[in-house]
């Protein structure tokens, strides 16, 4: 269950091409970027980081160079020169409530 798996399949249908093993604590559902030449693609993790899987095999690589906190969104431009993403720290807040009658 702490295992994320990703697939390669083909647009046209049929059985998945390729498999691979995503990053520790791999998050796919925020997004997942093919690169511009289209050999790797790109996802998140659940705390800070981005991660390469190379389309021809291999463990993902951590993108390095970027900001500590946690990335929210991210595309590479269309000609691969230039990387945008967003990104900011969660804050969480409790505030307890009683009622007084």
């Amino acid at each position: 269950p702490d295992k994320t798996e990703l697939a390669i399949i083909p647009f046209a249908g049929g059985q998945p091409a390729k498999f691979f093993n995503g990053a520790p604590l791999a998050n796919i559902n925020l997004g997942l970027r093919w690169t511009v030449d289209g050999k790797a693609i790109i996802y998140r993790d659940q705390r800070v980081g981005l991660w390469r899987q190379a389309i021809e095999g291999g463990a993902p690589t951590r993108i390095q160079g970027l900001p500590s906190e946690k990335i929210y969104g991210f595309r590479p431009s269309r000609d691969g020169k230039l990387f945008a993403y967003t990104l900011g720290a969660e804050i969480r807040d409790v505030v307890l409530i009683n009622s007084v009658n």
